[in-house]
């Protein structure tokens, strides 16, 4: 598969819809937004475990600010 640079963003917030969908043993797509507004990104399956466990990192980290916060 070739790659292409690109430079975007999304805001995945709980008001935008995201799922995933499942291509066989080797990819998985996010599917986030809709209609003309849809954007997907595609995932082999070392990559989608790396984001797995950099998701995990990163919510430990804003659960742990949240609670000092709210101290």
């Amino acid at each position: 598969m070739r790659t292409f640079p690109m430079s975007t963003w999304a805001d995945l917030s709980e008001e935008c819809p995201f799922r995933f969908q499942v291509a066989g043993s080797g990819q998985v797509s996010l599917l986030f937004g809709e209609g003309h507004g849809m954007g997907e990104l595609v995932f082999d399956l070392d990559a989608i475990h790396e984001v797995a466990r950099q998701s995990a990192e990163a919510a430990a980290k804003m659960d742990a600010l949240a609670d000092s916060e709210e101290e």
